[in-house]
Parts: C-alpha cells; structure tokens; sequence
C-alpha cells in the first residue's frame, strides 16, 4: 500500500489476511526511532491502526484521522513522542503522503519544523521551500549576494533586518519590537540594506524571491546559543522566524518559540481517536 505498486485489489486482499478494516481515508504518522515515548505509543496501538512492516519509515498508518475532536486528541496523545502526521488522503495517495512526511520529519530533526507533534498540513510552505536544500541555498546565495563583501556578523544582522523587513512589509515600529532594537537602529540598517541592493528592493519579484530565501527559515534559538547551534542544511546565518509570514498581518501577536514535551500524555487512554488509542494492559 505505501509502496505505490499495488492495485485496489492486491491491497483489498492483503487488508482482508490481516484482518484490517480498510478506511475511507489515512494518514501515515512517523516517528523518532530513539524517542522512548514514541516507542511506547506505537507499542500501544490497537488494532485499527496498522504499524509499518520496516525500519524506515518509522510508524504507522492511522485511520479516518480528520473526523470531528480526532486532530485535537490525536495531538495530545502524540505530544513528547517525536511524531510527524502526514496529511490525510485517500489510501491510493499514501505513498506521497510518506515521502511528504519524511521531509517533514527531516526538518524536524534539523530543526526547522519545531511543533510537537508536527502536522505536515500546517506546514506545505516549509516543506516546499526546503524539499530541495541545494536549491535553496543556491537561491540564497543569488539572492544575498550583495551582502558577500560584509563579515559573518554583519551579514547575520542585516538578514535579519531584511527578513523583518519583508515580514511586517516595512513597519519600522513592528521590526524594532521583533528585532529587540530601537527603531533608528532599524532606520540604519535598512539604509545599508537599500544602499547595497539599490532599486532591486523595489521589485516584486526579487521581493518574492527573498521570501522564498529567508522567511521560511530554522526558528530562533534561545538567547545565547545563536552562535552555537550548528547550521541544518548547510546555508548560512539564518533570520529568527519561520513560516508564510510575507503575507502575515504585522499586528498579528507572534507564537510563542518552542513547544514543551509532555510525555506523560502519550501513554494516555483518556479521549483518543479511532485507531490511536492505546492497548489494554
């Protein structure tokens, strides 16, 4: 079934000796072999979940997850345990539905992707950006290589104004909040930054283009370790936030950065969804 070379009927059939109740729709949920509390979940589950037969990928394919409660309980039962959903989708689309979700999962072991767990549906622009890390960084460097000339800690900090720049489309007053500098600092960097790039930060293309290159990066660290966390994929400084956010209201209050791990609550029987919920002792 995950493999895409089966037909209706071989996976019918294969579902029947198993004894497995084939739904309308599914989802592949993946997770962190060395994560203690994912191992238990995907020790635990009943029978209308239907684990993977292999080493990688890592986890199991959970019926109807989309109903009414299901994504709400499904996310409790699954937080501390390094897990990754995949969209929903009908069983036919499940082997692009994993290879979706290996993705998601790779940008959540660099880094990137920083929910708990992480639904891959919230996250298609992410996704999409870094599929490719080699392309991404090939447009970065094109698009940042104004900056070339400029040492690794001015570089740093003028993508990151750059980056507010596009988020909160100018707002001097927003960038200087997110940015933790006063809004003349903001003022003087933004000077270099149209002195260096000329006219071109006028384009909107080339504007789109940056978006593609800076917004959808690795999350801010804590104070402290900016410097000493190791680049995920190889491209450089990176700016504080991720997501869609070039079209993102600027007044709109920012997430707070990071999630706590609760692995008390994957082991939890209380609420959870069809297929999800633990064995029995």
């Amino acid at each position: 079934m995950l493999s895409g070379r089966s037909d209706t009927t071989a996976v019918r059939a294969a579902a029947a000796r198993a004894g497995w109740t084939l739904p309308r729709e599914a989802a592949v949920v993946l997770f962190d072999a060395e994560n203690a509390v994912g191992q238990t979940v995907l020790s635990r589950l009943d029978s209308a979940c239907l684990p993977i037969p292999r080493p990688a990928p890592h986890g199991a394919v959970v019926p109807d997850p989309a109903g009414p409660g299901r994504r709400r309980r499904l996310a409790r039962t699954l937080r501390g345990a390094g897990a990754v959903v995949g969209p929903t989708v009908a069983l036919d689309q499940l082997p692009a539905s994993v290879q979706i979700a290996e993705t998601a999962a790779t940008l959540q072991r660099s880094g990137i992707l920083r929910d708990d767990p992480v639904f891959v549906d919230e996250h298609l622009d992410a996704i999409l950006v870094h599929r490719d890390p080699h392309l991404l960084a090939a447009l970065r460097a094109r698009t940042l290589a104004p900056l070339d000339g400029l040492s690794p800690l001015a570089q740093e900090r003028l993508i990151e104004t750059l980056t507010s720049w596009l988020r909160h489309f100018g707002e001097r007053r927003e960038m200087a909040g997110e940015l933790h500098v006063h809004p003349q600092t903001v003022r003087y960097r933004m000077t270099q930054l149209r002195s260096l790039f000329g006219a071109t930060l006028n384009s909107p293309r080339f504007r789109a283009q940056l978006g593609l290159a800076l917004v959808w990066s690795r999350p801010s660290l804590p104070a402290g370790d900016a410097n000493t966390a190791a680049d995920p994929v190889g491209m450089g400084p990176t700016p504080r936030a991720t997501g869609p956010a070039v079209a993102a209201n600027a007044r709109t209050p920012r997430r707070a950065a990071g999630n706590r791990a609760r692995s008390s609550s994957a082991a939890s029987t209380t609420n959870s969804p069809r297929g999800f919920a633990p064995k029995p002792r």
